[in-house]
């Protein structure tokens, strides 16, 4: 769902306000070239711990950076890149989070279709001028607890460019920032609240309260005519209905329950074909995630699937990618080190196309037009170290191994899962974001930013 968005490659995070996470403009001819191909890596020194980040113009990057929980990371910032001369022109800086003591989460960051930035850190939105940086105006987000607890993970654009956003809770009190003041500070019980907010005057329109605390990042859809707004809570799935600046619970669909028994919330939803989609586990897990499928129509209609059942201890704080065009559905277990691609048919469900030993805890994309389509995906690589760290300790610490080893990008024929080109190693990253000529970026915790560019035969 790309209405509402600057027309570029990568407007939003997850490339859409569906998340399918699917770039049909993003050029990529491997499956005419013989494999495999070569991936050379420009580095560039700062900003560390860049996402989401977002293109615009055919030579803009801009990286929301700063909202980690590790040493250094004290506050949100933007930083704008030209990718041709691969140096930075600007960083903005928008709050110093080690003097408010305020939660340090990443936000949100998108293109709109009116050519501004607009960037949720915190409890706060702000419109930035792309040229300059400069911020010319903000709101205030509705808090149901102490604004220090409180942050808004990203945001969407709706067909008639509204913004629509959720708040996210952590323990009051607790001192972690980042993702592990979710996994060591425990589940809030908190409603969240959902805003809709009006990009031109930068004002709240709409807030409502949810039945339960919302954990994964919200999500749209138009099906049949109509704008849906899809939340994944701490057990349940919920929907809502957009009109003209008002959202109101839709009672004839759902809730409809999707956490299994010994799983963690769901993560981020994802829609697509009438379908909507979400897996389990974005906190680490004692079992494997379940799958759902759910039809926008019916929310009785459900298909599952557990793609690594019997692998033990789980965590992918990621979400699931769907291919509405080619019906196929992709997903992967940081913990268990396993992707895998499955066919569906909204009659039979998931049909299993392909697995490999493939760890990654990032979003996996797809790149190129419908019948030309390219999985990528990020691939730890262990050390004897951090393979004893992640078999040993995972369940104290799952991704500290990946925070001192080494990750690759690896892009795949998705009908077969055949690997057809790979990167050199690379420092642990958190995502990979498409860009302009066939280049990736691919943003690293500590060691800046990277273009990963496919060699010409």
């Amino acid at each position: 769902m790309r209405e509402g968005w600057y027309p570029t490659i990568t407007p939003a995070e997850h490339g859409d306000s569906a998340r399918s996470s699917v770039y049909p403009e993003a050029v990529c001819d491997l499956r005419r070239r013989a494999a495999p191909v070569t991936v050379d890596a420009r580095p560039l020194a700062g900003p560390n711990g860049g996402w989401p980040a977002v293109t615009r113009g055919a030579d803009e990057l801009f990286l929301l950076h700063g909202s980690l929980a590790f040493k250094g990371f004290d506050g949100a910032r933007v930083t704008r890149v030209d990718t041709r001369s691969w140096r930075t022109l600007w960083t903005q800086r928008l709050i110093d989070t080690a003097a408010t003591r305020e939660w340090n989460y990443p936000g949100g960051i998108g293109a709109h279709a009116d050519g501004f930035l607009y960037v949720i850190h915190g409890y706060r939105a702000a419109r930035l001028d792309p040229e300059t940086g400069e911020v010319l105006a903000s709101v205030v987000l509705p808090t149901g607890q102490a604004p220090r607890d409180t942050t808004y993970n990203g945001f969407i654009v709706l067909p008639d460019g509204m913004l629509v956003a959720k708040s996210l809770y952590r323990m009051p009190g607790c001192e972690e920032n980042g993702f592990r003041a979710l996994s060591r500070g425990g589940l809030v019980d908190t409603p969240s609240d959902i805003v809709v907010i009006d990009p031109r005057r930068m004002a709240v329109v709409t807030s409502i309260k949810a039945p339960e605390h919302l954990l994964g990042r919200i999500t749209a859809s138009v099906h049949r005519g109509v704008s849906y707004i899809y939340a994944a809570g701490k057990d349940h799935v919920f929907r809502y209905r957009y009109t003209a600046g008002a959202l109101a619970l839709d009672p004839a669909w759902g809730p409809v329950r999707t956490r299994q028994p010994g799983e963690t919330p769901a993560s981020a939803i994802t829609t697509g074909d009438g379908w909507i989609f979400l897996q389990g586990n974005a906190g680490p897990a004692p079992v494997p995630f379940t799958i759902h499928a759910i039809s926008q129509d019916d929310p009785a209609r459900t298909h599952r699937v557990q793609p690594f059942a019997g692998r033990g201890r789980s965590f992918n704080a990621s979400k699931l990618t769907y291919d509405a065009e080619n019906r196929r559905m992709y997903t992967t277990d940081g913990l268990i080190g396993q992707l895998a691609c499955f066919d569906f048919d909204p009659e039979r469900g998931f049909s299993r196309r392909w697995q490999v030993a493939q760890g990654s805890y990032s979003f996996l994309v797809l790149v190129g037009p419908a019948d030309e389509r390219v999985l990528v995906a990020t691939r730890l690589i262990d050390t004897p170290m951090t393979w004893l760290l992640r078999k040993q300790l995972s369940r104290l610490v799952p991704w500290l191994a990946y925070m001192i080893g080494k990750e690759r990008v690896v892009w795949r024929h998705p009908d077969t899962g055949a690997v057809l080109a790979e990167s050199p190693d690379l420092p642990p990253g958190l995502a990979i974001i498409p860009g302009f000529a066939g280049s990736v970026y691919y943003p690293s915790v500590f060691k800046g930013v990277w273009e990963l560019k496919l060699r010409d035969a």
